[in-house]
Order: structure tokens, then sequence, then C-alpha cells
């Protein structure tokens, strides 16, 4: 056989084969010949962009919608699939009904309370003084300074308890002012006094004694010197009612001081001839107290509440 006919020599050239595929790759030499080159680095604005989130929303809502029909296809034989759409969406008709229904009715059962604002009821006139364990202090005397006129009315009828009676008394040259002097009698320790500022009361003809004279507004009550305690006032403010004036602390005394400090024209029936006008210098006006309670007991110690 001569040299041409035998076969090349090419175990080098495998040898520089194998010693190159087992030589690292570098970052630009791709590993497979198939692989695709690296995307150069370049801002094009004719790049494609990545699908927003709502356009890959949608597609993934239009995939699930086909898988299920698919599936739908698959499990329901061609002559049931109409028949079961319509039970489908009759009961999901019902429950949307029963959801609005359960929806309605818990929000009339519990509806939400109203807020209300408490309001604190205004607190009742002072007319009558609440007694409680106290009393009604009796034997007591007085006397006043009044001119002895025919108006005049005994001093003690203001605290003989009987309505029907009053102390009227003659208003020197139209002033107020006038005292009356109480004597208890004995110690006394006091917690309330009260006292209606006009004649409550109708005369047996009928007449209504209220508006003769006048009516006291303010009351004064002074206590002996030793006690060193100013005087209290009983305003009346005109009603014809009680109104009183509570001690703090109680006071024990024996004798005490009442004195007309302020009064008021007596209110008149309103006929068309009524005028109201002001006494004038010679005109002889007169002021009444029907009734001058006082509360508390005998002795020198203070009741309890």
């Amino acid at each position: 056989m001569s040299d041409d006919e035998l076969q090349p020599d090419r175990g080098w050239e495998n040898r520089r084969l194998i010693l190159a595929s087992l030589a690292p790759r570098t970052a630009t030499r791709p590993a497979r010949r198939g692989a695709a080159p690296a995307t150069p680095d370049v801002d094009d604005d004719t790049t494609p962009k990545k699908p927003g989130l709502l356009t890959r929303g949608i597609r993934a809502s239009g995939r699930a919608a086909a898988g299920a029909g698919r599936r739908f296809n698959r499990r329901v034989p061609p002559e049931n699939r109409m028949r079961v759409a319509v039970l489908t969406v009759a009961v999901i008709a019902i429950l949307v009904v029963a959801l609005g229904a359960v929806n309605y009715l818990s929000a009339d059962v519990n509806a939400p309370a109203t807020p209300t604002t408490a309001i604190a009821a205004p607190p009742p006139p002072p007319s009558q003084a609440p007694l409680r364990q106290d009393t009604i202090l009796s034997g007591v005397t007085a006397t006043d300074v009044c001119p002895r006129d025919p108006n005049y009315s005994d001093v003690n009828r203001a605290y003989d308890g009987d309505f029907n009676t009053a102390w009227i008394c003659t208003r020197a040259q139209n002033q107020d002012g006038q005292t009356m002097q109480v004597d208890f009698g004995r110690q006394v320790t006091l917690t309330q006094i009260r006292a209606i500022g006009g004649f409550d009361a109708t005369a047996p003809d009928g007449t209504d004694q209220w508006s003769k004279h006048r009516i006291v507004t303010k009351l004064e009550i002074w206590f002996p010197k030793d006690l060193r305690r100013d005087p209290v006032t009983i305003d009346t403010g005109g009603v014809r009612d009680w109104r009183f004036i509570t001690l703090t602390p109680p006071a024990t005394v024996s004798k005490l001081l009442v004195r007309v400090a302020e009064t008021s024209d007596a209110p008149q029936p309103v006929t068309p001839a009524t005028e109201t006008a002001a006494p004038g210098a010679d005109e002889v006006t007169s002021v009444a107290i029907s009734e001058i309670q006082f509360i508390g007991i005998d002795g020198l110690t203070a009741p309890t509440p």
C-alpha cells in the first residue's frame, strides 16, 4: 500500500481541539454556539417594553376564563351545558339576593344609636324650705318701730303661723328700712329662715290682700355683735311664695333683728283705667309680711341633717 493511500495523521489537531475545549471561556465568549449574543446596553425608544400590571392582569383573567371553559366542556356533556349554565346563574342570583336581605335586616336591627346630649334639668325654684329633721321654732315674739295708725297690724302676726293675718307697717316718708326685734326667749340654733314678702290672703269679701300693700323683695337678717357674723339677705324677687336662706354654719342666738331692705309696688289688676305712677310725698304707703319662720332646734347643739 502506498503512502497516499494511508489516512493522514490528525492526532495533533485532535489534541489541540481537546485542549482548547478545556480552556476557561471568557465573558465575551458564548458558552454555546447557538446562544444569543449579549444585547448591547443601548437606550433606544424602539426597544419593546414589558406590558403593564393591568394588561398582565387582563391577560391572566382571560387565560383563567379560557381554562375554566375548557374544564367545563370536558366535564359537562354538550347536551347538558345549557341547563348547568342556567342553574349556575340562578344560584348566584339567589346568593346575591340573600346576602342583600341579611345586610338589610342587620342594619335595621342594629341601627346606630343617635347621640344624645345630656342636659341637666334646671333646679326647681327655692319655694318652700326643706325641713328634713329640723323643726319650725315656736314661742317667738317681736317688737317693731311703726306708726300706730289705722293701717297698722301687730308685728307678732308675722310669727303666729296664721296666713290670714299679717304684719302691716306704714312706711314713714315712703321709705324702706322698717325693723323688727325678734326674741326667742331662749338659746336656739338656726339653720334656715324663710318668709313670704306680702299679705298672702283673701279678705272675707273676696278682696285679694296681696295687691293692697307693697311687696318685700329683700329682707335682711342681722345677728348679735358677739357672733361676728355678717347679715344675710332673703331675696324674694316679689314672688308670692316662700323664699328662704340657709345659714352655714348654723347660728346659735337668742335674739335677731329683721330689717325690710327693699320693697316694690304691689301688682294691680289690669283694667283700662289703671295707671301706674310713683307714690307722691303725701301719699301713704304700707308694707306687709304674712309669715316669717325660723327653722332649727332649741339649745346649742347643731341639728343633724
